[in-house]
This record gives C-alpha cells, sequence and structure tokens, in this order.
C-alpha cells in the first residue's frame, strides 16, 4: 500500500501478506481501463526498471463513483495471489500518467522487497531497502509533488474536483 498520509491508521489484520497461508483464488483481471491500459504501464515499467523479470498480474480494483471518506489506497500487492492492484479512481485524465506509473512501480517494488520482520513480530513495509529503490524511479520527485499539490482530488468521486 502506498501513501503514508492516506492510510491512517493500519489495521491489524492484513489482506495478503508473505506470512499468511491464504487460498489462491481467481481473481477477474481487468487491464483496460477508461484512459489508461495497466498491461501497457506494466510492461514499460517492468522492462525498464527490472528488465522484464518480474512476473505479476495486474488488475483495476475499486470504484471511480464512491468518494473515500478518510483514506484512499492507490494500490495494493497481494503476495499471496501475486496480484498488484490499482484503484479505478486512478483511470480518470486528471491522473498524469507518470503518477500512474510510479504506483505502479511502486507496487512492483512490493514483490522485489517484501516486508521485513521487526523485533517484537512488528514488520515493516516499507524499510529503508525499499524506500531506496523507491527513488530511483525517474519521475519519483515529480510524482511525489504532484500527488501533494493534488491529494484533494484522492477524496473526490472520478478524480476530479466536484465532478459527480
Amino acid at each position: 500500500m502506498i501513501f503514508k498520509w492516506l492510510l491512517g491508521k493500519r489495521k491489524k489484520k492484513q489482506l495478503s501478506t508473505p506470512q499468511k497461508k491464504q487460498s489462491k483464488r481467481t481473481v477477474r483481471k481487468v487491464v483496460h481501463g477508461e484512459h489508461y491500459n495497466l498491461q501497457e504501464i506494466y510492461d514499460r515499467v517492468n522492462i525498464h526498471y527490472f528488465d522484464g523479470r518480474i512476473d505479476v498480474q495486474i488488475t483495476w480494483f475499486g470504484s471511480q463513483k464512491r468518494a473515500a471518506r478518510r483514506r484512499r489506497v492507490l494500490g495494493l500487492y497481494d503476495f499471496n495471489n501475486k496480484l498488484i492492484k490499482i484503484h479505478r479512481l486512478l483511470d480518470h485524465p486528471n491522473f498524469p500518467s507518470y503518477f500512474i506509473s510510479y504506483v505502479v512501480y511502486h507496487e512492483m517494488l512490493h514483490h522485489v522487497f517484501p516486508p521485513t520482520q521487526k523485533r517484537r513480530g512488528r514488520r515493516k513495509i516499507h524499510h529503508a531497502d525499499f524506500k531506496l529503490h523507491e527513488k530511483k524511479f525517474a519521475e519519483y520527485s515529480l510524482a511525489k509533488e504532484w500527488e501533494k499539490e493534488n491529494h484533494q482530488i484522492f477524496f473526490s468521486k472520478k478524480g476530479s474536483q466536484g465532478e459527480k
């Protein structure tokens, strides 16, 4: 998951982690959105940053029509199903392609750098190695600045200010 300020307090129970045994389930994968094709973005990021070595699936999830109240998860990585999920809110022209590429890259890093165990059994999801590699994204600064300047649209319907 990304963006600490969007996450609020973490729930104790995670949907899928490398430590928990869960059965693999069939997930309907949808890569074509109204404005963006996730498979094309994933393939470009995979070739550019990972030499095409990452082998996971990608799909859209969630609804563009429902506004978030407190937090918005823009992407997540399901370890058990090797599946990246990107929120449908991002399938909107208000979101630049470099930002969506950054979210996809971030989720791909979860595959490469799984959570680490800390003392007392706590897991660290965005540990030092993860953060170091995250900053290697070519447009990292631009994406983070865009996120900061446009955070209000993460909480609106269909990714726009005031659009219903």
